[in-house]
């Protein structure tokens, strides 16, 4: 919860950088915006163990950052997890109980990372600072998944001012940076939105499926085009779509740019298990899941499907791999839908339907398996 917390912030101030999960738990920031009891059932279907091949993977996304990380190691790491320790900078430790602080701290010696906080975490009752340099240290409370009983105090705000200082970067000079390096003309998803009168929450941009249907007044179809800023899945899918049959990337903060790899239909089993379900005879639901919680940006290899279906796609995917399905079936289906967790429905993408548009939701009932 710190993570979301100090990411939020961070975003809120301008301040350049991403946030990494770097356990195999399910959850991202849907899973603190979403209905509890409905987000905490996804998190436990995506939910992994630790792999080699995820530590391997996000072990050299950290060593080769291309934006400043705050990284949520998830718990104390065992084995060749401590890789990942290894790989950061510096450390914020929360800890219940000294045996826990004292077991942390031999870690992070270990690891040779530099200390900004050592905090006791209490769900309840109140911040106390004990002192403030070199370290931070005292009791944080209010780190709660429940928004009503969340809050940030004066020890939240002391470990953010930590942050921004390591992170002096501002979101400009990064994006300029950035923008730069893009293979094709880039379109900024936070000046998108601007001309879209995308509402705004805390300087986070709120989109929403409707908004799908104006995009193609400010983004020309048919021309190259790189995707750039945090999104939903479902908008990046989209425009890349759009941009048939020229070329898209993606910018990960994993990888940097991305052009939307190739999708061969040809099913092997590899990195993804991708189940397929039927509601209907003209309609599908095709779940990706990855049980060692990563996927690389290799050519994407897909399973057959019925010509004419429509398709509704649903994982714990990176935005470039749902780009280049959604591209890809775009040929061979009658619509796209991507399942969005935070609305509880699927986002139509691309259509040639016509009783649907882009921006278009659809409800995800139960599907029977293929």
């Amino acid at each position: 919860m710190l993570s979301f917390l100090l990411t939020s912030r961070l975003r809120e101030m301008g301040i350049a950088h991403y946030l990494l999960r770097a356990a195999p738990d399910g959850e991202g920031n849907w899973f603190h915006l979403g209905e509890t009891q409905h987000v905490r059932q996804i998190r436990l279907t995506h939910k992994v163990s630790y792999q080699p091949a995820f530590v391997a993977h996000m072990t050299g996304v950290i060593r080769e950052r291309h934006l400043p990380l705050l990284v949520d190691i998830g718990g104390k790491p065992r084995a060749d997890q401590f890789n990942l320790l290894a790989a950061c900078t510096h450390s914020i430790v929360l800890y219940r109980e000294p045996e826990e602080r004292r077991e942390w701290l031999s870690l992070l010696e270990r690891a040779r990372l530099a200390p900004l906080a050592e905090l006791c975490s209490r769900q309840q009752g109140q911040d106390r600072i004990d002192c403030v340099n070199p370290v931070l240290r005292g009791v944080i409370s209010g780190l709660d998944r429940d928004p009503s009983l969340r809050h940030s105090g004066i020890v939240f705000e002391q470990v953010l001012l930590k942050v921004v200082s390591l992170f002096r970067a501002t979101e400009a000079q990064a994006e300029t940076a950035q923008l730069a390096l893009a293979p094709f003309p880039p379109i900024v998803l936070r000046e998108l939105g601007q001309r879209l009168a995308v509402p705004t929450h805390e300087q986070r941009q709120t989109w929403e499926p409707a908004h799908l249907r104006q995009v193609s007044r400010f983004v020309p179809a048919g021309c190259s085009l790189g995707v750039y800023g945090p999104g939903p899945v479902w908008l990046m899918a989209a425009l890349a779509v759009l941009a048939l049959p020229a070329g898209a990337a993606i910018f990960d903060a994993r990888f940097g740019w991305l052009e939307v790899p190739q999708v061969i239909f040809d099913f092997q089993p590899g990195q993804a298990e991708v189940r397929v379900g039927h509601f209907d005879s003209d309609r599908c639901l095709v779940e990706v899941h990855l049980p060692e919680g990563v996927i690389e940006p290799d050519p994407i290899h897909f399973p057959q499907l019925q010509p004419g279906l429509g398709v509704i796609l649903s994982g714990k995917l990176p935005a470039w791999y749902f780009s280049a399905l959604a591209r890809a079936l775009a040929a061979r289906c009658a619509w796209t839908a991507i399942y969005d967790p935070r609305l509880e429905r699927a986002v139509v993408v691309f259509s040639q339907a016509a009783n649907l548009r882009p921006g278009d939701t659809l409800p995800v009932p139960p599907a029977r398996r293929a």
